[in-house]
């Protein structure tokens, strides 16, 4: 557990399961759609940390309103997916924990690179991972798992 000023980061724990559905489910629809793919990543979290991954979740007045997941690609490269921040909490700084407690999680498990694939329309998180270093890598193109147009951004970890 991470505690930053009045947001606390919580690692995965199995009775905080249904928050990383609901909460992105919450996100998705309002900006895109939950494929057959998202569905079966957010009905299974513990195949993320069993494949050498971990999920985190922000709380923020005494509720969980956050979420973000590291996926291991290889044993340097890490790619963070399925972040989202319930929209009444949006604004307070919890979207900015998450990505920060997360790079930090990569970074003690010896990551050199960390991805994550974005959208144009979501100009606020753009420009969050812009803050953290993050590069746009690819041009958008439809994501081949989800349907969504998205392109990559890269951090190099030092």
């Amino acid at each position: 557990m991470i505690k930053q000023s009045y947001i606390e980061i919580l690692f995965y724990d199995p009775s905080l399961k249904s928050y990383f559905k609901t909460l992105n489910y919450e996100w998705l629809n309002k900006y895109f759609f939950v494929t057959e793919e998202d569905d079966k990543i957010l009905s299974e979290p513990e195949k993320i940390i069993d494949e050498g991954g971990c999920i985190i979740f922000a709380k923020f007045q005494g509720e969980i309103c956050g979420t973000c997941a590291l996926i291991k690609e290889t044993e340097e490269e890490y790619e963070i997916a399925k972040m989202a921040v319930i929209e009444k909490a949006q604004g307070q700084g919890i979207g900015f924990c998450l990505l920060k407690a997360i790079i930090e999680e990569a970074k003690k498990r010896k990551a050199r690179i960390i991805s994550l694939e974005t959208a144009n329309p979501l100009k606020a998180a753009i420009s969050l991972y812009k803050k953290f270093g993050f590069l746009q890598t690819t041009e958008e193109r439809e994501h081949p798992l989800f349907g969504r147009k998205t392109f990559k951004m890269e951090l190099e970890v030092r």
